[in-house]
């Protein structure tokens, strides 16, 4: 099924780079390119998830055995971070629920007191993007 519909949009990328507009399939396109931008909105918000629960767990637990794990998928995630993260995606998300959803995550696993508030901002976040 995903073999057809790549198939399908690169009939139609084709269709738009030689100007065929009215042979384009517009309701369908639309669709896809929806569909492209929650799926990255989706992934960009599971990553910022992921990347502030290793934070937070770096942050307010006492283990040390599982840093340097906790470190290399925190640089693991940021590697994948690039590669979705846009101005347009970065402005569809709310940073709140991001780290409340992290924020249950850890307490799931760990007995520890975390802010209500997120404790970094994002340009706290996105600063390791530059590095």
């Amino acid at each position: 099924m995903k073999l057809i519909l790549c198939n399908g949009l690169d009939e139609q990328a084709n269709l738009l780079l030689k100007g065929k507009y009215e042979q384009l399939d517009v309701i369908n396109l639309v669709e896809e390119i929806q569909a492209l931008g929650r799926s990255e909105v989706r992934e960009t918000f599971n990553l910022l998830k992921q990347i502030i629960a290793h934070k937070l767990k770096l942050e307010y637990s006492q283990l040390i055995y599982p840093r340097k794990h906790w470190q290399d998928e925190i640089d693991e995630f940021y590697e994948q971070l690039g590669l979705f993260l846009t101005k347009t995606v970065r402005n569809k998300l709310d940073l709140y629920k991001i780290y409340q959803a992290a924020k249950k995550k850890v307490l799931k696993q760990y007995d520890v007191n975390l802010l209500n508030k997120c404790p970094y901002s994002w340009d706290d976040l996105l600063a390791e993007l530059d590095d």
